[in-house]
């Protein structure tokens, strides 16, 4: 007759391997993931596409940055420094409940990097979308439409999913962030923008761009990402406020001088202008 430590070591072990469910197979091993969010859209041909997130304990997690640091990393100079690892599966056809016909591809990476920095982050959220959609683009030559990218509300619509993957090499494949990344506010940041004003304002330098935010609800700076390239200007505030814009002035990204005043929730940056 077995123990209670018996059974509950048994226990455990069931419930792992329905969890990870390693199958090998010909020089293969099978790898049960957990389906966590997907997406809907098109390719630039007009085919249906679907991209499922899956996460799992097998691929390492990256290094948990901060959103302020993970901010800074974006519009540094050398973004490619922060790296993510994924693994992007093979494509298959797959048609939905109301009959569209579509490619679906798999998109899997670290759980613990689902639970402690997606599910707490929009910034992060969207980041990590981007860059998977660049992969899964790259992987496959194709041009995801990010207009119409549409999450959708049930994730198990798609069906299980089993990553397999060669014993003898690693099968994660990294992705960095890089220039040519875009954050678009349909993926993910449906936030609503503050009241804020940019203008011009002369001086015998060359000009400063003064930038202005009214961030109601907002005390704690340490909340607030602001960030910003020669024409861009983009504000984060996680739960609060999202702004993109782009400006028909250049400015200087690193000389930016940002105070933000808790009594009244103001956030105010100033940029020195590039003469052309």
């Amino acid at each position: 007759m077995e123990s209670s430590q018996d059974l509950a070591s048994r226990s455990n072990l069931q419930r792992a391997n329905r969890t990870e469910s390693n199958v090998k197979r010909d020089g293969m091993v099978s790898t049960c993931v957990m389906p966590v969010f997907a997406f809907r859209s098109r390719t630039s041909l007009g085919k249906v596409v679907y991209l499922k997130f899956c996460t799992c304990d097998s691929i390492p997690c990256p290094q948990l940055l901060s959103d302020i640091e993970l901010a800074q990393i974006i519009s540094s100079p050398e973004p490619e420094k922060y790296r993510v690892p994924i693994h992007v599966g093979d494509r298959r056809s797959f048609t939905d409940k109301s009959g569209r016909n579509g490619d679906l591809y798999c998109i899997t990476f670290s759980r613990t990097f689902y639970e402690k920095r997606l599910t707490t982050s929009e910034l992060y959220h969207q980041f990590f979308v981007c860059l998977a959609v660049q992969e899964v683009e790259n992987k496959h030559n194709i041009t995801v439409d990010r207009s119409k990218l549409r999450q959708l509300r049930n994730v198990a619509e798609l069906g299980e999913e089993s990553v397999w993957i060669t014993e003898n090499r690693p099968y994660v494949e990294e992705i960095s962030s890089s220039t040519s990344v875009k954050l678009s506010p349909t993926l993910g940041l449906r936030l609503p923008s503050p009241y804020y004003e940019i203008k011009r304002i002369s001086d015998n330098d060359g000009g400063r761009l003064l930038a202005l935010f009214r961030l109601n609800g907002v005390t704690d700076i340490e909340e607030i990402q602001l960030m910003s390239s020669q024409r861009r200007l983009r504000l984060v505030v996680p739960k609060h406020y999202h702004v993109d814009v782009m400006l028909p002035l250049q400015f200087d990204a690193t000389s930016t001088e940002a105070v933000f005043n808790p009594k009244d929730s103001t956030l105010k940056a100033e940029f020195r202008l590039i003469q052309k």
